[in-house]
């Protein structure tokens, strides 16, 4: 199977957070190309950097991209968002205005802790206020205060409920993000109950936050979880990290239309994406050896 790296991830959040916020409509090689340059020019070594590459997607959604910009854009806010989760990890213990990198690297970045960022993020890209970096932390640290994730299972319907956030935009706007998890047992209880998850399962879930975002109506929880279900059948979804990352650009796609995309488009989406992403690792994994 062609490796695929943390960074390789990470640059696929951060890819399809640019294109889902361009004004005009971009295509499976624009995608693919953005991918690719974050990926040779970013750092993300560690599951701390890519917790940093989850928070800076919501902030690069939060903004308005003009194209060419992007790498710097999204380094600079790299290097922001590093710094005040460090600060945000590492301050309660050391009691000091600053906290440390090197404390902060033994940190063991945990599902909640993922499953919160990519809470954050949504919430700051439906409000109608630009967060700064410091309030996008703020809320990131409460939501993970709440640890509402310990297992799989509960990681997947996060992603779910975070499909629903632009339905319920208002109540989240009066109330702030932990709207949501009044919501979070209904949705857990949707998902089949002996359910194991898979990557397969998390690939359908990115495509199923960014087809329910898309949609003008407001999906109940049992309608989020049949979409999720039938892209897992209808893709043909493998167990492996390139359906995950083909998925999330396919889900920056998505939301890079302003119109409903009929399935069928959306299934040559994922095919071109994976099909061109497995030429690209595969490349470079024969030019190091």
């Amino acid at each position: 199977m062609t490796q695929v790296s943390l960074c390789d991830q990470g640059a696929a959040f951060l890819a399809a957070g640019l294109v889902a916020k361009y004004d005009t409509v971009q295509s499976t090689r624009s995608i693919i190309n953005i991918w690719d340059e974050l990926r040779q020019n970013i750092h993300i070594d560690s599951r701390l950097d890519y917790l940093v590459a989850l928070l800076t997607q919501g902030r690069l959604m939060d903004l308005r991209i003009k194209k060419g910009n992007y790498l710097k854009l999204a380094q600079d806010n790299m290097n922001t968002i590093r710094r005040e989760l460090v600060i945000a990890l590492t301050q309660t213990l050391l009691g000091e205005q600053n906290g440390t990198d090197v404390l902060a690297e033994s940190y063991i970045v945990r599902l909640n802790d993922v499953a919160s960022a990519t809470i954050t993020g949504t919430f700051i890209r439906i409000s109608k206020k630009v967060e700064t970096i410091k309030e996008i932390m703020d809320i990131w640290v409460k939501i993970r205060g709440m640890k509402i994730v310990n297992d799989n299972n509960e990681f997947l319907a996060v992603l779910f409920a975070t499909s629903r956030m632009s339905d319920l935009r208002k109540l989240l706007e009066s109330g702030g993000p932990e709207l949501i998890f009044e919501n979070f047992p209904a949705l857990l209880s949707a998902i089949e109950p002996d359910l194991k998850v898979t990557k397969l399962d998390l690939a359908a879930a990115h495509i199923t936050i960014a087809i329910v975002t898309q949609t003008p109506e407001i999906e109940t929880n049992a309608e989020v979880v049949n979409i999720w279900k039938d892209l897992k059948t209808d893709l043909q979804l493998e167990d492996d990290d390139i359906n995950i990352i083909s998925a999330i650009l396919t889900g920056g796609l998505i939301q890079n239309r302003t119109k409903r995309i009929p399935q069928d488009n959306i299934k040559e989406f994922f095919i071109t994406i994976k099909g061109k992403l497995q030429e690209i690792l595969e490349s470079g994994a024969s030019d190091q050896g």
